[in-house]
């Protein structure tokens, strides 16, 4: 049995897993999904991990499931916690002191709220185009729970140059409303030194089809 801890992205919470965590659970494993406090203004990275790692205490050899900006913490918390296995799905990694590629955006893309703190947030039509090739009805429920997002972690330093020597994977997705694939496929060889994982579809595979992503996810682990 494997413990997966699944770490969400930018503007979301553990309940982006709602699909995922429970076909893991029912085959046998556990699941841990910590909500990271993306609205909190004082909260780095560094934050988020402390979360992760809490939740983690008494785990051993985690698989660390990292979604879009989540792909910045599971490398402090790999880095923490012995054994760990790293997996970035449709991810977002940055190190400093190393070549950014290419870019990483599609032109376009990002928030269209930003609130007197600085916090960027999503319009509901904006959240449904982010949202295009997921299910209507999921896509309107995530609406109702999105969370302004604090650029404080992306605004401080990253206290990591390299990521720590651990077993690690990349999944990214052809059609990902986010990242071009162009640089998803250089993160995956320049910066984590594995050979990319492709995945048709769109940034949400956990929503769009959570049962390919599991058996990602379970071969990772085997």
């Amino acid at each position: 049995m494997a413990t997966f801890c699944l770490v969400h992205g930018a503007w979301h919470g553990p309940w982006t897993w709602e699909l995922v965590a429970p076909e893991l659970e029912a085959r046998g494993h556990a699941v841990v999904a910590p909500e990271l406090p993306c609205d909190d203004l004082d909260a780095t990275f560094e934050t988020y991990a402390d979360v992760v790692v809490a939740a983690l205490d008494g785990v051993d050899a985690p698989v660390l499931v990292g979604h879009s900006l989540g792909g910045m913490t599971i490398p402090l918390v790999a880095d923490r916690v012995p054994d760990a296995t790293m997996v970035f799905v449709c991810a977002y990694l940055r190190l400093p002191g190393r070549d950014d590629g290419p870019q990483p955006l599609h032109e376009g893309f990002g928030a269209d709220i930003h609130d007197d703190a600085g916090r960027s947030a999503w319009s509901r039509a904006r959240a449904l185009e982010f949202y295009g090739r997921v299910r209507l009805d999921l896509a309107e429920d995530a609406c109702t729970r999105f969370r302004p997002q604090s650029q404080t972690p992306l605004r401080t330093p990253y206290p990591l140059s390299k990521l720590p020597r651990r077993r690690a994977a990349w999944i990214y997705a052809a059609e990902d409303e986010a990242f071009r694939p162009e640089w998803s496929r250089w993160a995956a060889r320049e910066l984590v030194g594995v050979e990319p994982i492709e995945l048709p579809g769109g940034h949400f595979p956990m929503y769009e089809r959570p049962l390919e992503l599991v058996e990602l996810l379970l071969e990772q682990a085997a």
